[in-house]
């Protein structure tokens, strides 16, 4: 009979990761004069050591006739106890720049510790879906 330290070990980590999955939210601030930021919503999904989802803002701008919704698609997402880190890649036309982040996840918020935060304040909240009667 094989030793059984290796697989105690492996479920033990994995058992560690912090639960991030689900709906975080934080809000918003002027980043560009005359523009209007709404915050930020995260759509996360983690399994086991791995992060995954994705970044919306709605965005309005002084002459614009509607909001624009920016979305970006959560790279490189790992969870390692828990601190989560990802990046996502802003497409600005020409020239295309990464942005790393590092946070802190405890309960229902998650803090960062890097900027550029996605946020004003850097702190993310977990929304509770409605609960129904």
């Amino acid at each position: 009979m094989g030793c059984p330290w290796p697989w105690i070990v492996l479920f033990a980590s994995t058992a560690l990761a912090a639960d991030v999955s689900g709906t975080w939210k934080c809000d918003g601030e002027p980043r560009t004069p005359g523009c209007h930021y709404s915050g930020a919503t995260l759509a996360l999904s983690a399994d086991g050591h791995r992060l995954s989802g994705e970044v919306t803002s709605w965005y309005t701008c002084i002459g614009s006739r509607a909001p624009s919704l920016l979305k970006w698609v959560i790279e490189d997402g790992k969870i390692d106890g828990d601190t989560i880190t990802f990046s996502i890649t802003y497409d600005l036309g020409e020239k295309k720049t990464k942005f790393s982040y590092k946070g802190k996840a405890n309960g229902d918020q998650i803090e960062f510790e890097v900027n550029p935060v996605p946020c004003s304040g850097g702190t993310l909240h977990r929304v509770h879906p409605p609960v129904r009667s």
